[in-house]
This record gives structure tokens, C-alpha cells and sequence, in this order.
């Protein structure tokens, strides 16, 4: 699996691949739910707000199902809430 499942978060501005630290990994039957957390530096624009050089970090729960051997399903959570609560937080 790749290390980055957010294809939105892997937009962020100065991170080429986002190291991710995953939390948890469940499987059962057909279903594989993957939570985890990236941390980055805001280096540039990401959801409107300009880069502020703060470190950050925000969860994840990727979720695939599988069939023959394939991602027939995928759906991702990102906790863009609190990314940009982090983002425009009072210094």
C-alpha cells in the first residue's frame, strides 16, 4: 500500500511524498480500513490559507474493498476540519 493515501493532502505544498504514520490497519473479510496520521509543514497555499511554516498533523481512515484480487472500492476521511483549525489558529 502507499504511504499516502490522501490524494488531496498529498497536494500540500513542499511535501514530494508524504511520510505517514499509520495507527491502525484492520482487515476482515473483503474490507481493509487503514487509520493513520500525516505530519507536515505548511509551505505554501492549501485550502486558501497562505503558507504559515507551522508544522501540522491531521488523521486518516482509508477504506478498500477488494474483489479478485482488486481495489473495487475506496473511500478516504481526512480530518480537514482540524488541519485548518491548525492552519488559522492564533499564533
Amino acid at each position: 500500500m502507499d504511504d499516502r493515501p490522501a490524494d488531496r493532502a498529498a497536494e500540500l505544498p513542499g511535501e514530494r511524498r508524504l511520510p505517514a504514520d499509520r495507527n491502525g490497519v484492520v482487515e476482515a473479510g473483503d474490507t481493509l480500513v487503514i487509520r493513520g496520521t500525516f505530519e507536515v509543514t505548511h509551505s505554501g497555499e492549501f485550502l486558501g490559507v497562505p503558507p504559515t511554516g507551522r508544522r501540522v498533523a491531521f488523521d486518516w481512515i482509508d477504506m478498500y474493498r477488494v474483489a479478485d484480487e482488486r481495489i473495487v472500492w475506496r473511500f478516504l476521511l481526512c480530518d480537514w476540519k482540524g488541519l485548518l483549525d491548525q492552519l488559522t489558529a492564533s499564533a
